[in-house]
């Protein structure tokens, strides 16, 4: 998927996708190299998220919860990414693809505990 950045007719900026190139978008699915790639890079978000978490609640080291929180995080960003990839592939419409992944976060939000959806809330600043 590309990302385009564009101003609204407000003047502000609005960044979204745009209609990738469906060769392009079957290459990354089904090609081992970028796939791998790209599960590598989602791999490195997971240590300094946790270590985040651990830093902002002050969890103590032997606390599993930041852990635990990071493996939820990495369940929906993986969920998601999927999701809007296997749809980009399959119908290369931007707009119907957003609209679907809002419901799938909506049940994905319903499937969490509070505990999970409030974790490391920060209040207003």
């Amino acid at each position: 998927m590309r990302w385009e950045s564009t101003s609204s007719q407000a003047g502000a900026r609005v960044i979204g996708s745009i209609r990738p190139d469906s060769r392009h978008g079957r290459h990354v699915q089904d090609a081992p190299p970028p796939r791998s790639r790209l599960w590598s890079l989602q791999q490195e978000i997971g240590d300094p998220l946790e270590a985040t978490l651990r830093e902002e609640t002050g969890a103590d080291p032997a606390d599993a919860l930041p852990g635990l929180i990071t493996g939820q995080i990495a369940w929906i960003r993986h969920t998601v990414f999927v999701s809007v990839g296997c749809e980009m592939v399959s119908r290369c419409k931007p707009d119907e693809v957003s609209r679907e992944v809002l419901v799938l976060l909506d049940d994905i939000e319903e499937l969490l505990g509070d505990r999970v959806v409030n974790y490391a809330v920060r209040g207003e600043q």
